[in-house]
This record gives structure tokens, C-alpha cells and sequence, in this order.
């Protein structure tokens, strides 16, 4: 992979690039890089990763590795919400959690939802 960047690197040097291009090329290097790191610390070291420094993808980077206790599924990928229906199903509030957990956000949107209503 890393060969392959800089061959399309080289290629490119010199000549009119469109910007979204070249930054593409660059977000996958930084991933490469990274999960370089992570190979060697891994197989060669012997390390644990931890979940929250994965890398579980690379095309959309928010993702995230969701522990929801399912019989016969570890966890799930994607980004978490946080939401708050009514007694019928209507939602009153959603929070999409970007980073920390649902225990953390439970208070504040209680706290919206009560003001707005």
C-alpha cells in the first residue's frame, strides 16, 4: 500500500492537481501510516489494541465499534445515538454521540427535551 501511495505521489508531483485529489492521497497515507503502527505493535510486539484505537474504517473515520451485549455479536459498527421517545414511539430528542457514551448524554437531553416542552 505504502509503495503504491508513492508511486501515485511521484506521478503526480509537478502536474495540476485538483485539491480534493491530493488530499485523498494524503488521508490514505496518514491511515497506512498509522496502521503500520498498529501491524508492529500488534504482531510483532505482541500488544493489545485498544477498541478506541482501531481503525474500522477508512472511508468514513467517525465509525466507531458499538459493545451492545447481543447474543453471538460482539459489537456492531457505526456511531451511536442517544434518544428519547414518548410513550407512543414520537421521538423528543436525539443525540448523535460522537464520542463518549450514552450514560453521559442522557442527563443534558432530558434537560433539553423539558425545556422545549
Amino acid at each position: 500500500v505504502m509503495k503504491k501511495i508513492e508511486q501515485s505521489r511521484a506521478t503526480l508531483e509537478g502536474k495540476p492537481v485538483n485539491p480534493d485529489a491530493s488530499a485523498f492521497i494524503e488521508r490514505f497515507h496518514g491511515f497506512a501510516i498509522r496502521l503500520q503502527g498498529k501491524v508492529l505493535r500488534r504482531c510483532v510486539l505482541g500488544e493489545t489494541i485498544a477498541h478506541s484505537d482501531k481503525i474500522v474504517s477508512v472511508f468514513e473515520p467517525h465509525t466507531r465499534m458499538i459493545c451492545k451485549g447481543k447474543a453471538g455479536v460482539p459489537f456492531e459498527l457505526g456511531v451511536p445515538l442517544c434518544t428519547l421517545e414518548d410513550q407512543n414511539q414520537f421521538l423528543l430528542g436525539l443525540n448523535i454521540m460522537w464520542e463518549g457514551v450514552d450514560t453521559d448524554e442522557i442527563e443534558p437531553l432530558v434537560g433539553q427535551v423539558m425545556e422545549s416542552f
